[in-house]
């Protein structure tokens, strides 16, 4: 599944590699059913590119393989001759891939071939150089180490990284979050998960899940865009949440913090 969220970053991602190569570019990112989710057009993108990047995402979608190879394999004598028109034979849309399947697609166009094709790439290259990294410092910045006990509050990217993260540090990792595909998407790769959904506090769960009501250490992958249960903004909420799951000396990390403090970690006591 891609959410909004999911669709934001890479269009951001995209957007950026775009401006690198000095090329405004339209950029379009469809779901597992091929349906639009975000579109942008950049400033001097041509206003023809709009419909053939949409296109190019729901093409790539519908066959799951990138709008090049489709446009080599649509060639006379090849299996898919005579779709070929459906893309026009240009290179520029990419599925999307979470866990080995497809979960979506994006099209770029207003450059040649080969600079959609870049531009398309980026989702790999933002994976290894921005989420990555970020969720990897959220731990380092709690202490996780081998044999901790760590829970990842919000399964978004930043936060799946950061549990993937935890997991090559040596800890046991447990993932908090409202959403079932996220936390499915966590549970995948071997983290136990609470579903904040289902009521009761982060301590009693974890008290059923690890034998204790409290973690060694604690990553917040939410910041200030947190929200109480019934919807409104709270972006206290996550963090007392976790000082309260936290063993007494324990500490937490917090990467996705707006703030721009970078002071040591906060301690519980």
């Amino acid at each position: 599944m891609i959410t909004l969220e999911d669709a934001m970053e890479i269009v951001s991602a995209a957007q950026r590699k775009a401006a690198a190569l000095g090329q405004p570019m339209n950029i379009a990112v469809a779901d597992i059913g091929g349906n639009l989710i975000a579109h942008v057009r950049m400033d001097g993108a041509w206003i023809g590119s709009v419909d053939i990047a949409i296109n190019k995402a729901l093409t790539a979608r519908a066959f799951d393989i990138s709008t090049k190879d489709l446009a080599t394999q649509s060639q006379p004598g090849a299996q898919f001759f005579g779709i070929h028109t459906s893309n026009g034979g240009r290179a520029g849309g990419i599925p999307l891939k979470r866990g080995g399947r497809v979960v979506g697609a994006i099209g770029v166009s207003g450059g040649s071939g080969e600079q959609d094709q870049a531009v398309e790439k980026i989702q790999d290259l933002t994976c290894l150089t921005d989420i990555l990294p970020t969720g990897y410092h959220g731990c380092i910045n709690a202490g996780v180490t081998t044999g901790s006990t760590v829970l990842i509050s919000g399964a978004g990217p930043v936060g799946l990284a950061a549990a993937a993260a935890a997991q090559l540090l040596g800890a046991a990792v447990s993932v908090s979050d409202f959403n079932k595909e996220r936390l499915a998407q966590a549970a995948s790769f071997g983290c136990e998960t609470i579903n904040l959904s289902q009521g009761g506090t982060i301590s009693e769960q974890l008290d059923q899940i690890i034998g204790v009501p409290e973690v060694d250490c604690a990553v917040d992958c939410v910041g200030f865009e947190a929200k109480e249960r019934g919807g409104a903004e709270q972006p206290a909420v996550v963090l007392n949440q976790l000082m309260s799951a936290t063993r007494a000396a324990g500490s937490l990390g917090r990467p996705c913090s707006a703030s721009t403090d970078h002071a040591a970690p906060p301690r519980c006591t």
